[in-house]
């Protein structure tokens, strides 16, 4: 996979888009967009019946004032032509690969500090939210040690600033719960992981193992399953705990 991408060492983010269709990488300041195809087996690994893969830059945008991009997030289970990237020059920007235009920029989309982490709703086939609800994207940063910020995806306008978790120097991960009600963000705070309330409650809690949760170190990432009440965390210390509610 490697080779066929052909990453060079400068790449720092890689992800799925448009169905498996293409893979989004970020090089230096630029954001490369890939088609990607398997040929032969579908099984993978490497072992035997593995397929081919093979990949072909079809396009890249540069983002002009920053040196490098920062964070790159993008939906992959629908046919959506958007893709979020944040820059080191602290902007924010929803790129229309299909015009390749900006759709819309916005300076200091993280505060002072440039959003090291954005989430965009994983659209779940058993939760039936009207598409309204899905319109947000997430942008954390170390802002004043540790701030989220949420944009309307449409129109570019800011929706709610949440503060109460610790993240001065990690790059702590975010993710939306499949239900929209909470956000859930990594901290270095040896409580735990924090849990907002989307519709303004604030911290609703800190999620944490007890005692055992100073030895993990900083919680870097929080993900939701999307079919059960339960919540994730992966630490620095190599620690990955699940919870449910």
């Amino acid at each position: 996979m490697a080779s066929c991408l052909e990453f060079s060492e400068t790449t720092n983010h890689a992800t799925f888009f448009y169905n498996d269709k293409f893979v989004l990488t970020c090089e230096k300041n630029l954001l490369k967009m890939n088609k990607f195809k398997m040929k032969g087996g579908g099984g993978g690994g490497g072992g035997e019946g593995a397929g081919e893969a093979c990949s072909r830059e079809v396009s890249s945008f540069e983002h002009e004032d920053a040196q490098s991009v920062v964070a790159l997030t993008a939906v992959n289970s629908a046919l959506s032509h958007i893709v979020i990237t944040s820059s080191s020059d602290r902007c924010l920007r929803v790129i229309d690969v299909a015009t390749g235009k900006d759709y819309w920029k916005v300076p200091n989309g993280a505060g002072r500090r440039p959003a090291h982490a954005i989430a965009l709703p994983n659209v779940g086939a058993n939760v039936g939210l009207p598409p309204e609800c899905y319109c947000l994207v997430a942008a954390a940063s170390c802002d004043n040690g540790g701030l989220i910020s949420l944009w309307d995806v449409r129109s570019g306008t800011p929706a709610a600033q949440f503060r109460g978790h610790v993240n001065r120097r990690e790059c702590c991960g975010l993710s939306f719960s499949p239900c929209m009600r909470y956000i859930g963000v990594g901290s270095e705070d040896p409580g735990g992981a924090g849990l907002f309330d989307l519709r303004g409650g604030g911290l609703v809690t800190k999620v944490s193992a007890g005692r055992n949760v100073a030895r993990d170190g900083a919680v870097i990432d929080v993900q939701f399953n999307p079919l059960f009440a339960q919540l994730v965390t992966a630490s620095l210390g190599g620690v990955v705990r699940f919870y449910s509610a």
